[in-house]
């Protein structure tokens, strides 16, 4: 009798083991990711953060619970420190005033927070020293830096308890790019499919739209916004901005998925004029919200705004 009872506790105790086992073996496990669709209903604010050089961080920025707050870590690059190629293993280069566990205190204290990792930007930093500017290279061998590119992105996204990527490779030669919409697109779909992350972005700008609308147009089931970057395309009046805003949208075929854009260096429409914008754009074109470059700029200015922009939506 005694034998066949510590037959039976042995086992419930191994049964008990294989279960918290499963539980806890989940390698894309992610205790702080926001595990609802991307869209939630609310308009969003997408602004970008550490690319500058300066020292950043992500607290004291103003944010109210009337629209979800997308922080887009700038950038991750598949480069080493003396910008060599690393065909896929991505590596962080924002602010290291930026930590994984100032990130989890802010998305503990603000349930409408997502943090995304963007890819490649324009220019890579190292130790707040400008390096060389970052160009998309084609991979001799595709399905290998996406497979890189997952595994490495992965690993960055539990660390920094990352939501989601933002695709924003802004250089290019001429006669290498031909893999850049299957490795981004790959790239997206497979972290999708591994419930790695819940949101996709990309951000085009006219010297990189007709690459970006292939991707989109390939993969648009991947990508939940389009963050095109119109204050780097000579816009001049809000009439010019909200008449190009259709225009792009309607190339892309990106229909209530595309932001609005600011930029807080005073490149592009400014102040009123913007607010201008995007009060019309809110009557009749489903704008879901705005992207701004950047909180490092901002950060001088006292989220100005971020500020309006929260009061904007939320009247």
């Amino acid at each position: 009798m005694e034998a066949r009872r510590l037959c039976r506790i042995l086992i419930l105790v191994w049964a008990i083991q294989t279960v918290l086992l499963m539980l806890t073996d989940k390698t894309t496990a992610n205790p702080l990711q926001r595990d609802t669709n991307a869209t939630s209903g609310k308009k969003v604010i997408m602004d970008y953060i550490g690319a500058s050089g300066i020292d950043i961080t992500v607290t004291g920025v103003p944010i109210t619970d009337s629209v979800d707050f997308y922080f887009i870590l700038a950038f991750a690059i598949d480069a080493s420190p003396t910008a060599q190629p690393q065909n896929g293993i991505f590596e962080p280069y924002w602010s290291t005033k930026i930590t994984p566990k100032s990130i989890a205190a802010l998305k503990l204290k603000h349930r409408n927070v997502k943090v995304l990792i963007s890819l490649a930007g324009d220019t890579q930093y190292v130790s707040n020293t400008k390096q060389p500017q970052v160009y998309w290279y084609d991979p001799a061998d595709p399905d290998l830096w996406v497979k890189n590119g997952v595994q490495s992105l992965t690993r960055m996204a539990k660390q920094w308890y990352a939501d989601g990527i933002d695709v924003n490779y802004e250089n290019f030669h001429a006669n290498n790019n031909k893999k850049f919409t299957y490795c981004l697109g790959q790239l997206i779909t497979q972290l999708k499919q591994k419930q790695v992350i819940t949101v996709a972005t990309m951000a085009p700008y006219l010297k990189t739209t007709l690459l970006y609308q292939d991707l989109y147009h390939n993969y648009s089931h991947v990508f939940d916004y389009l963050n095109y970057q119109f204050y780097a395309d000579d816009l001049f009046s809000v009439s010019q901005y909200v008449n190009y805003f259709r225009e792009v949208v309607g190339k892309y075929r990106a229909y209530g998925k595309t932001t609005a854009s600011i930029q807080l260096y005073n490149q592009g429409l400014q102040g009123k004029k913007f607010t201008s914008v995007v009060t019309e754009l809110l009557k009749n074109d489903s704008l879901p919200g705005v992207m701004i470059w950047d909180l490092d700029a901002s950060s001088k200015k006292h989220y100005v705004t971020e500020t309006a922009l929260q009061a904007l939506f939320s009247a």
